[in-house]
């Protein structure tokens, strides 16, 4: 597709959500008049990140980044350590705080912080970015993790390069894995894409493509799709699943593939049609569905849940569906307010989801645990 179809309807989704869709969008830069705002209480109760610990417990991370924690299932909640960007967990249970950033009007930044007693300390490296946009600007700039939560650190950077990020040193001391992703062109502002490492397979997707390496990123195979803005990738058992969106349009495709390979296949539907049918019953009570936004996916055993907004706008509300080769969509749990665009499957197979507030699946209710006040 040509750049018009990415300009004004993905201008004013981003502008509106921008506060609540976690993941590709960093912490908003906050003027000192906004500290007691709505938009700043809207930050402080909308969950960026949800990670369930190996070791049992779950961290949320809220868009204000302040980062909490409970232990007992969400009965009670913790506030860990200072306020953090983007979150990562290897190794079990080390903990990883990344920002890149390449400039607009301001000069780029960049820093990585690391925290191996759950987020309640950390060691920040703070980068001297070259205020030059070129390969070494963006070789400073961390993108995303894609490591596993139990495996070593793994970091995508803006010049789609992966590197092994060392606690307290800065991009240029990490070793280099592989070569980058072979694409030619670099973000420009944030990072809209999605990375998972998985059974020795590396997964990006970028630029309307599927990159995949099977051999420690020395080489890349690339499968071009549908124009795409946001984008995740999870894997479980011998599946990955891909569920890609552009914002502004009614398009949404979930793909899948045997883990190892790059020849994706879409699976199911988004069309709003199904999407309508699906949400009849638990949308009764709210504004009609008209669009269809998904944000985020979980591989289960019973199918793919995939979160979302309803109606992004003015009354928006969220809920989740299943999909399942072969089968028509069905709602998952109730719905709720304002929307839904993160969800996670902690130790004991809780789902959660995240959305303003965060919340657990109980029988075929979604009940609130976490509302940020």
């Amino acid at each position: 597709m040509d750049g018009q179809s990415v300009t004004d309807p993905v201008r004013r989704y981003v502008l509106l959500f921008g506060l609540l869709v976690a993941g590709g969008f960093a912490v908003p830069h906050v003027e000192a008049g906004w500290f007691d705002s709505p938009a700043t209480t809207r930050m402080k109760r909308s969950v960026a990140q949800l990670h369930p610990m190996a070791a049992g417990g779950v961290l949320l991370r809220n868009e204000y980044a302040q980062l909490f924690e409970t232990i007992d299932d969400g009965r009670t909640w913790q506030k860990v350590g200072t306020r953090i960007r983007d979150l990562a967990v290897s190794n079990g249970d080390k903990l990883w705080a990344f920002h890149g950033w390449p400039g607009h009007h301001e000069s780029p930044s960049a820093s990585m912080s690391y925290s191996s007693d759950r987020g309640r300390t950390w060691e920040e490296a703070k980068f001297s970015v070259p205020d030059v946009r070129s390969d070494e600007m963006y070789s400073y700039l961390p993108a995303t993790f894609l490591n596993a939560p139990g495996d070593d650190p793994l970091v995508l950077m803006f010049n789609l390069q992966l590197v092994r990020p060392i606690p307290g040193k800065g991009p240029n001391a990490w070793p280099k894995v592989g070569v980058p992703v072979p694409d030619g062109s670099r973000p420009f502002g944030q990072w809209y894409g999605a990375a998972a490492e998985y059974r020795g397979a590396y997964y990006v997707a970028y630029d309307s493509r599927l990159f995949m390496s099977v051999d420690g990123a020395k080489s890349w195979s690339a499968l071009s799709v549908h124009y795409f803005v946001i984008a995740r990738i999870k894997c479980r058992l011998d599946r990955c699943f891909a569920l890609l969106s552009e914002l502004g349009s009614e398009w949404a495709g979930l793909f899948t593939v045997q883990a190892g390979q790059n020849d994706w296949k879409e699976v199911g539907t988004l069309a709003i049609g199904p999407v309508k049918a699906a949400l009849a019953q638990i949308g009764r009570n709210r504004p009609l569905v008209e669009r269809f936004g998904p944000l985020d996916l979980l591989p289960t055993e019973q199918g793919v849940l995939i979160a979302g907004i309803v109606n992004a706008g003015p009354k928006p509300w969220g809920a989740v569906l299943r999909v399942r080769e072969g089968s028509s969509l069905e709602a998952v749990g109730t719905s709720v307010d304002e929307g839904l665009w993160r969800l996670q499957q902690d130790a004991k197979r809780t789902i959660w989801a995240g959305g303003q507030g965060a919340f657990q699946l109980r029988g075929n209710s979604w009940q609130q645990v976490w509302s940020g006040d």
